[in-house]
């Protein structure tokens, strides 16, 4: 019985032990966590990415116990720091034990901070030599971004750290940079203080490098601190991460591999999903996931398998960030390796137009084509084709796909296409627009004016009297003209003005007798366009003849009188020949 007190009284000692440390750990992480910056530092060396590491908790700078202190613990420090690659552990003779941070520090190497690795969190009283790293970044550092291995570029010198002038800055410098702080490729070289305005020294400026170089100030430059510039030409960088995509169609498209202890190895597939590569993505600044293809679609790695069961909430920065088994466990094999699509820069995608015109009648047919100049390795896009702001049509396919649409006049408009991925979460810039005209031309009016009469079969004109058809339209078109036209021939043309055109006859005569219409007729995109003929316009001509009437009688009455006298009578009838009248 006396034993059993004893257990339970070990088990509520333990247990009061356990929630102290479980205690202790929280307020740790709350304090390191709500820092700006500054948790972690190197001290005691002129150098600025070697020396004694300390850690600030608890309102003080504390340091590390030497005890089981490895390569990896010193990888993650480095890294924290933006210091590159870690090149060698150092030991330094403590001078202050009283104030160690822990002890036992057991790094996988894959952590973000130091804090993260496994510790002692009640050090006994450490029996070695304060931990110190020495780092390969040395004198450049990467500072101001949330994005690990991005940010300004800064240089040290002179006892202080200070800034490159991004004049002549491009990738290859960025890529000395990125391999100087151990950060793998440069996938960009920013300029224009991208990531905020530095505040000291201007350290380089005309900076030349051509990507061989080993650190920054070997590249060509006018000198340490000679400079033209201000601090917002500040020159910055964005890093691979130790992170690449290989197998695919460009750089923003493969099979997922990470670079660990200086060999490259794949991740297995197992719980593989659209976070899990949205942080990829995003880590090798190619924009977000458009899918996570597993089970080898980019092929076959081979050699290492680095990660498996990795779950990102896709709110990470790396992917060595999100929870997975640890670097190199794994139950999988070089089947299941991972892949990621992701958008990269999504380039405005194109849109032609197939058919022969662009300037079209009603009931025609009108082809569109949209095409993006960068496809998503296999990935169906969806595309849309826009009059104005409306959708008026989608489809999918990987590149290009074609609209056709059977016109009528509220065609008539500017149209434009895009495309999207992710149900339309992810989409493009609109490509260019195209006008589509639609030509509609209205009957035209046909009026007659002058001298007429109306018969019982139109308009009835004297010959040799004046006259004038004119044709008319709605306002629709500028310029064109009118065809008039007698029967199926085509009398004449005339241009319109203001909307009509005037056909003038100075005299009537037998041969303008017919049925006049009139017919519209533009060009558009050398094309010619007409209306339908207007409503008939009958006309007809009248003439001049012997009016007897009255005349025929007193003639009559005449030779009744007298008709031996012919001449008289001939004469009478030639003198009143000229006295005609019209007759209809």
């Amino acid at each position: 019985m006396h034993d059993m007190h004893i257990i339970f009284g070990a088990l509520r000692n333990n247990t009061r032990i356990t929630m102290r440390r479980s205690l202790l750990t929280l307020i740790l992480a709350c304090a390191l966590s709500s820092s700006s910056g500054g948790d972690v530092r190197l001290v005691n060396n002129d150098k600025p990415c070697s020396g004694i590491v300390e850690v600030f908790y608890d309102g003080r700078w504390r340091t590390v116990c030497y005890d089981t202190w490895d390569m990896k613990d010193a990888a993650v420090v480095c890294r924290e720091l933006v210091c590159g690659k870690a090149l060698s552990t150092d030991w330094y003779y403590g001078e202050n034990r009283d104030h160690i941070w822990a002890d036992n520090i057991a790094c996988s190497g894959s952590e973000s901070s130091i804090i993260e690795c496994k510790h002692s969190e009640e050090p006994d009283p450490c029996h070695s030599d304060d931990a110190g790293v020495e780092c390969s970044g040395g004198d450049v550092r990467l500072v101001n971004s949330s994005i690990a291995c991005s940010g300004r570029v800064e240089v040290y010198y002179d006892g202080r750290w200070g800034t490159v002038c991004d004049d002549s800055w491009d990738i290859n410098d960025a890529a000395v940079v990125c391999r100087q702080v151990g950060c793998g490729k440069a996938l960009s070289a920013k300029s224009g203080a991208y990531f905020g305005q530095g505040s000291d020294k201007i350290w380089l400026d005309n900076v030349g490098c051509s990507g061989s170089e080993s650190s920054l100030k070997q590249c060509n430059h006018n000198g340490l601190g000679p400079n033209n510039c201000k601090h917002n030409e500040d020159a910055g960088v964005m890093c691979s991460g130790g992170l690449r995509l290989v197998s695919g169609s460009d750089s923003c498209c493969g099979r997922v591999e990470i670079l660990h202890d200086g060999q490259w190895g794949t991740v297995c597939g197992d719980d593989w999903d659209i976070r899990d590569a949205d942080v990829v993505c995003k880590q090798l600044n190619c924009g977000r996931a458009i899918s996570a293809p597993h089970r080898a679609a980019f092929g076959q790695g081979s050699g290492a398998i680095w990660l498996d069961d990795v779950g990102c909430s896709g709110n990470e920065n790396t992917l060595t960030q999100c929870s997975h088994r640890g670097l190199g466990q794994h139950n999988c094999n070089h089947g299941k390796d991972s892949g990621v699509v992701c958008t990269g820069d999504l380039e405005m995608p194109i849109l032609s137009i197939i058919s022969p015109h662009s300037v079209v009648s009603p009931g025609e047919n009108i082809q569109f084509k949209c095409t993006t100049p960068n496809p998503r390795w296999r990935e169906n896009a969806e595309f849309h084709l826009f009059r104005r702001s409306s959708t008026i049509s989608s489809q999918t396919s990987v590149s290009s796909v074609n609209f056709s649409l059977t016109v009528d006049v509220s065609h008539q408009d500017q149209y434009s296409c895009d495309y999207s991925y992710r149900n339309d979460t992810i989409k493009s810039s609109r490509s260019n627009t195209i006008e589509i005209t639609v030509v509609n031309l209205q009957k035209p009016n046909i009026s007659l004016s002058g001298l007429f009469d109306f018969g019982p079969h139109g308009s009835v004109i004297t010959r040799g009297h004046s006259f004038t058809i004119t044709c008319s339209s709605e306002s629709q078109y500028s310029g064109g003209f009118f065809s008039l036209f007698s029967g199926s021939n085509i009398t004449r043309n005339e241009p319109v003005v203001n909307h009509s055109a005037v056909f003038i006859f100075p005299e009537a005569d037998y041969s303008h007798e017919g049925n006049y219409s009139c017919v519209y007729k533009v060009n558009g995109s050398t094309r010619n366009f007409h209306s339908d003929a207007s409503e008939l316009l009958l006309i007809t001509t009248r003439v001049k003849r012997r009016q007897k009437q009255n005349k025929e009688i007193r003639e009559e009455c005449f030779f009744k009188k007298g008709e031996g006298n012919t001449y008289e009578g001939t004469s009478r009838d030639t003198k009143t020949g000229d006295d005609d009248e019209d007759v209809y």
